[in-house]
């Protein structure tokens, strides 16, 4: 008896106190889900100055038991809850042209397998901002599962808004994001530009039409790029299609356009060499009014697309495909998180870069097998090995 009390006096007060608000909440008298009385009131109580009383709380707010939120006091959470990294999605994961983020949060998923953390999802922050309010259904989704577990980490990917990432559960929590302002890694469309261009120049095409999304971000810089490398291979300036992708979805907005192209391309009697198009979905739609037109892929023309790698959609004509990694992607992203948990700098930023797929897809033809790049782009650095396992 004698020895634990020498034991416990020993003990900084601050540690003290945590234990006691530990064994508090572990027999209930402080519940999950309720509140600790306030770091001030708990220093009276305790006959303790209010900062050793705040360092305590802070042991347990390491420990994920509690969690301080500004204006709402000190919440208790569920002992055994795991820690969350949110993975918060711009677009709806549930659309049908979201292949690619679904193949992100799968590869970020497998990535994190290994830690001690549950990989949440979160989407459609970017539907939500039509309502123009924080009570937005994913906002509800992600303030929900706070209650029993602590967010340790976010991984943004394509938000619009970035007043997201500013909301109470999210604020002040290390944070890696994609795609959007300012972000840790982002993919480097204007790389596409210029090999698709220079792609389609070493293969005897000159008169190019080029198809983009004019919300990408990065959609001036794409023309500027587009641009300069016409003038520097001394052919014209491919016209340009964008793209609005609102309603109606995307592939059909460009099935729509190509054919009222196709048309002003019959009455003048004069096909482009190439179409180039920068989004894997309004390929598709491309690729079936070429088709209905009556244009043979890739005899008359040639078709070049940004495309998601381990995703292939069937167009039904041979298309040369310009590979971006999901899993890249996590990689990177994975690598600025982990960097900021543990403190160290990350303001490096990373560009993704795409590489030509081995065979174009749906090659069926000789023309089509050797329609393919004779250099490959200039590929980032590849991690070693995937992150070591986040603290």
């Amino acid at each position: 008896m004698n020895s634990h009390r020498r034991s416990d006096s020993a003990k900084p007060r601050y540690q003290l106190i945590a234990e006691s608000l530990e064994e508090d909440i572990a027999t209930g008298k402080y519940v999950v889900g309720g509140r600790l009385p306030s770091e001030r009131e708990l220093a009276k109580r305790m006959q303790a100055s209010y900062l050793t009383v705040r360092q305590g709380v802070g042991e347990l707010v390491k420990k994920g038991l509690v969690r301080r939120e500004h204006g709402s006091g000190i919440h208790v959470l569920a002992q055994t809850a795991a820690p969350i990294i949110a993975i918060v999605f711009g677009p709806s994961l549930v659309d049908e042209s979201a292949h690619f983020y679904r193949a992100m949060l799968k590869a970020l998923q497998s990535e994190m397998a290994a830690t001690p953390f549950v990989c949440r999802m979160y989407d459609g922050f970017n539907l939500a901002e039509a309502e123009a309010s924080m009570v937005a259904t994913p906002h509800l989704h992600l303030v929900k599962d706070t209650r029993n577990h602590p967010i340790k980490g976010v991984i943004a990917i394509s938000l619009r808004d970035l007043k997201w990432l500013d909301i109470a559960p999210l604020r002040g929590v290390p944070q890696a994001r994609f795609n959007e302002h300012d972000a840790d890694v982002y993919l480097d469309r204007s790389v596409f530009v210029r090999s698709a261009m220079e792609f389609a120049v070493q293969n005897g095409r000159r008169k190019v039409v080029y198809i983009c999304l004019r919300n990408q971000p990065s959609f001036r810089s794409e023309l500027g790029e587009l641009e300069a490398t016409a003038r520097r291979l001394a052919v014209p300036m491919p016209e340009v299609v964008l793209l609005e992708e609102v309603s109606p979805p995307v592939d059909v907005l460009a099935h729509e356009k190509v054919a009222q192209l196709a048309l002003r391309w019959k009455e003048a009697g004069s096909v482009p060499d190439a179409i180039i198009v920068a989004d894997d979905i309004a390929t598709r739609g491309v690729a079936i009014a070429l088709i209905k037109a009556g244009i043979d892929v890739p005899a008359d023309m040639l078709l070049v697309n940004l495309a998601n790698e381990g995703i292939v959609h069937h167009y039904g004509v041979n298309t040369v495909r310009y590979n971006i990694s999901a899993t890249e992607i996590a990689w990177k992203l994975l690598i600025v998180l982990e960097k900021r948990f543990r403190g160290q700098p990350a303001n490096e930023t990373f560009s993704i870069v795409g590489d030509w797929a081995s065979n174009p897809t749906n090659a069926k033809t000789d023309r089509a097998q050797n329609a393919r790049p004779t250099d490959k782009p200039c590929q980032g650095p590849l991690p070693a090995q995937s992150p070591a396992a986040l603290p």
